[in-house]
């Protein structure tokens, strides 16, 4: 069985490897791994409800840049250490529903998937940003099955209407 262990303790059991690049694989191989869960739930939904409320999912890496660029505006050092305590959308996905009530029920159906934490949760439908935003938004934790071991890495989920996305 393999051992759950953090990024930073990956990237020493690798040391042969980059470290950005390292980090840069955990968090692209958990956009697949959550997105598959995101694909079968979907599938589950329009299987039981032949209803469908995700009309389409996104998902994206951040890039090197815009990782720096973060890191500096917050006042963080340019390492690996902070890029993995601080940047909390390496990984990010986007989910769009038709409605604000479709929101709410695909985030809780998320939420209670097995062998996934909800880290935090921004919710800016209830609470609108002053600029008028509105979305969804869950950090969650996922564990990532490598071949020898499991690393947790966080991915941030945002839900919104095609309304929103405009």
């Amino acid at each position: 069985m393999a051992k759950e262990m953090s990024i930073q303790e990956y990237i020493e059991r690798h040391p042969e490897k980059d470290a950005f690049a390292t980090v840069m694989f955990v968090h692209q191989s958990a956009l697949i791994q959550m997105s598959s869960r995101i694909e079968v739930l979907n599938n589950e939904l329009s299987h039981i409800y032949t209803y469908n409320p995700i009309e389409y999912v996104k998902t994206r890496l951040k890039t090197p840049e815009s990782i720096m660029k973060k890191l500096r505006k917050n006042g963080h050092n340019l390492n690996i250490e902070d890029m993995i305590e601080y940047v909390n959308d390496i990984a990010g996905i986007r989910i769009t529903c038709s409605f604000f009530s479709e929101i709410y029920f695909v985030a809780d159906m998320i939420a209670r998937q097995d062998n996934l934490e909800v880290i935090s949760i921004k919710d800016y439908i209830s609470n609108p940003k002053k600029s008028g935003y509105m979305s969804y938004h869950m950090l969650l934790s996922i564990p990532v099955a490598l071949a020898d071991a499991v690393v947790p890495a966080k991915v941030e989920l945002q839900i919104r209407t095609m309304a929103m996305d405009f």
